[in-house]
């Protein structure tokens, strides 16, 4: 056996050993893995931060079910302040969610303060799985739901404040059709839906202090529970290797080709 025909089997065997391990990543959650002490509640923002502008997303919980489009956008984005987005109150907005979602990155006042406030958080996550790409706070008002899609990062999530219900299946099964369908579905719907069609999923609700785990390219559909004033999520993103990112960068242009009329990569849809 040449040493070139030795290589290509080498090649071969890592690319099948790739695949393997990314479809047998599976979703797992640790309930109140991080104490409460470490958490944060909309209280302890301080008032200088809490009236500091930031631009907040509004967005229209239930599509138009005869659109095309397969995937959430928000309608308008327009400055405004941490504390009206936590003053929003359970229902106050007919059909309307808001959320302030940034990446944190040193040097700006309010992501100091909540890199600092998160630092055991972070420093345990380091620790235990690596260095992040991406760390980033989402803070959204509830009612609150995200369509059904997938990630081409791994995403390790900590619940901060409030309650999600989160709905995941595997990669294996998605077709444009299916996505349509559970376009404006809850989750509980979404879940019985797809039990008909014979597909298993995992439907987790998450509490503060829990600690979960959604490999890349596991679809994942999102919505808060109606308890409290809304849910603040911070996520750990750390990227795969350069290939399974390029076959779920594939997989995304292919379902939402020609589907989605404001998409045009992975990026837009986070």
């Amino acid at each position: 056996m040449g040493w070139i025909t030795i290589i290509r089997f080498v090649i071969i065997a890592i690319i099948i050993w790739l695949l393997w391990s990314s479809n047998n990543d599976n979703p797992w959650i640790k309930k109140a893995n991080f104490h409460k002490n470490i958490l944060f509640t909309p209280e302890e923002l301080p008032s200088k931060l809490r009236n500091e502008q930031v631009n907040i997303s509004e967005w229209t919980l239930n599509k138009d079910p005869l659109t095309k489009d397969i995937a959430s956008y928000s309608d308008r984005t327009f400055n405004g302040t941490l504390g009206k987005l936590f003053s929003y109150k359970l229902n106050n907005y007919d059909g309307k969610a808001y959320q302030w979602k940034k990446d944190l990155i040193p040097g700006s006042p309010i992501d100091d303060w909540f890199l600092n406030k998160f630092t055991p958080i972070l420093n345990q996550l380091y620790d235990k799985y690596g260095q992040s790409n991406e760390i980033k706070i989402r803070i959204s008002t509830n009612p609150w739901k995200f369509h059904s899609h997938f990630d081409c990062v791994n995403n390790y999530g900590v619940q901060i404040y409030g309650q999600k219900s989160i709905l995941l299946w595997s990669n294996k099964n998605h077709t444009k059709m299916l996505l349509s369908k559970l376009k404006n579905m809850s989750n509980n719907e979404a879940q019985e839906f797809l039990r008909k069609k014979g597909i298993k999923t995992i439907l987790w609700k998450t509490n503060p202090g829990d600690l979960f785990y959604i490999p890349q390219g596991w679809f994942h559909k999102i919505e808060s529970i109606n308890v409290g004033p809304g849910s603040i999520l911070l996520n750990y993103n750390i990227n795969t290797s350069k290939y399974t990112a390029k076959h779920c960068e594939n997989t995304f242009k292919h379902l939402w080709g020609g589907q989605t009329s404001k998409c045009y990569n992975k990026k837009c849809l986070d």
